[in-house]
């Protein structure tokens, strides 16, 4: 399946919406709409609600971005992470890298940024 990617900008955030793979074929969509999104606004919130699939190129893809967003003074957070996504970032230890959140108003609702591997969910 290919990757389908929407964007829509707040005050203060880019929100890129994911739906679908997000593997060799695609990773060059996603790097392009997340450097154009950084070009906009320093924070960058990515919804995978709708992902379904994520190798380690579509992983490289968001790790450089992080690091091109901190290095400007901002942030990539993540939102509505499926499972099997989660357990790539606690494997590659990248859930204490990048804010998760459950929701994105939750993200954008935060103006601090959490802290890396800190649960954002309710009590």
């Amino acid at each position: 399946m290919r990757l389908v990617t929407s964007q829509r900008l707040t005050d203060d955030a880019a929100v890129i919406g994911l739906s679908g793979d997000l593997d060799l074929a695609t990773a060059p969509e996603l790097r392009t709409a997340l450097h154009e999104a950084l070009t906009e606004r320093a924070k960058i919130v990515v919804d995978m609600s709708d992902l379904r699939f994520l190798d380690s190129t579509g992983l490289g893809v968001l790790v450089r971005v992080h690091k091109k967003a901190k290095a400007a003074g901002g942030v990539v957070a993540f939102t509505s992470v499926p499972g099997n996504v989660v357990k790539i970032l606690e494997v590659t230890c990248l859930d204490r890298v990048f804010p998760v959140y459950d929701t994105v108003d939750e993200a954008l609702a935060d103006d601090t940024g959490p802290e890396p591997g800190t649960d954002q969910s309710a009590d």
